[in-house]
């Protein structure tokens, strides 16, 4: 007789032909309406008070209990990638029916997906480990083996779920989660070489998407002017969605966002740091560096002073701890001087945006 049924613990349960995990879960109780941000974390977890449910095995028992059934892992957010992808998720009971949404439009409990989340270099999770100890975060956690299917940063997100119903603090419950079978996000790489061939692959994305999710990481031409990168920068943004997701950079590029700066950004009183500045000239040589120092010594004013300063382009050593960049340049600014650019740069410089 076959066995497709096996209870690992008294709180876990698996069934590989199904490629189903059963946890045993206690409710936390944090009152009806009540702001979380987990909908269930470890037992030993310090995060229990906004979260609705607690584990009664461990995450690295879970995490094993999903390999056990075959579940791959996906990929958790990150720099630049800001989607989670993976499998999505079976949920029974389903989690619309624990929390509510303030934003239903969004429409962000529709799907689940499993990351895996972030791992140790011997492949343990770091979710096993480290606190929150989440196993399934309401938000974007890195750490979170399980996530909602879609870009949800944490400020942002921070009071949006609301737990819907009251179940008694220690009352157990058992959750499902079973495979969706050929779910997993398809990972593309879309290159971008002239505005013509672009429109091309943009229509291929969106027919991609009719079959499955998708993963796209933009790679944008040194060909391409400022302009250019700009008009295919807000195409793939119209596009983004957790059906489309845009998500990672190739290496020595920039991300697709970095095109798309808010014009409020070039007000230093509008801003809360003062970035580098860069104002690119017909050469390198000719670049110009401008620094902004935010002046409050004066007792008798409740407005600080602006002090700006220029320096010559490749003088790093005034930059400081900045890890944030503007570049001005022409709208026929070819990328690839924006890319040696980024080279000379130090590497903490991370967050680049581009005015043209």
């Amino acid at each position: 007789m076959t066995m497709f049924s096996f209870v690992l613990a008294a709180a876990l349960t698996i069934n590989p032909k199904e490629k189903s995990v059963t946890i045993g879960v206690v409710s936390c109780d944090p009152g009806v309406d009540q702001e979380i941000e987990f909908l269930i974390v470890g037992p030993d977890s310090e995060h229990a008070y906004e979260s609705l449910f607690t584990t009664e095995a461990p995450i690295l028992d879970i995490a094993k209990a999903f390999e056990k059934v075959g579940l791959p892992k996906g990929k958790p957010v990150e720099f630049c990638s800001y989607f989670p992808t993976g499998h999505r998720l079976e949920m029974k009971p389903s989690i619309s029916d624990f929390i509510t949404d303030s934003q239903p439009q969004e429409e962000s409990l529709k799907s689940i997906v499993y990351t895996g989340g972030t791992r140790h270099h011997d492949d343990t999770p770091v979710a096993s480990t480290n606190m929150p100890l989440a196993l399934f975060a309401l938000y974007n956690l890195p750490q979170s083996l399980i996530q909602l299917d879609d870009t949800l940063p944490q400020s942002p997100t921070y009071g949006r779920f609301k737990a819907k119903k009251k179940i008694k603090k220690g009352e157990r419950l058992e959750i499902t989660f079973k495979l969706v079978p050929n779910s997993c996000d398809k990972y593309i790489d879309a290159k971008f070489d002239d505005l013509k061939s672009a429109k091309n692959v943009l229509a291929s994305l969106k027919a991609e998407a009719q079959n499955a999710p998708i993963s796209v990481k933009p790679i944008f031409s040194e060909n391409l002017t400022v302009e250019e990168a700009t008009a295919i920068a807000q195409a793939l943004r119209a596009i983004q969605s957790p059906r489309v997701k845009i998500n990672g950079l190739e290496d020595r590029q920039l991300f697709y966002s970095s095109f798309l700066p808010l014009e409020a950004w070039k007000d230093p009183k509008l801003r809360l740091v003062q970035p580098v500045e860069i104002f690119l000239g017909q050469t390198p040589e000719n670049d110009k560096l401008r620094i902004v120092n935010v002046d409050w010594s004066d007792p008798n004013s409740n407005e600080p002073k602006y002090e700006e300063k220029f320096y010559k382009g490749g003088q790093f050593d005034k930059i400081g701890k900045q890890d944030t960049c503007l570049v001005y340049a022409k709208k026929d600014t070819p990328l690839k001087r924006i890319y040696e650019l980024k080279r000379r740069y130090p590497k903490t410089m991370v967050n680049w945006y581009v005015y043209p």
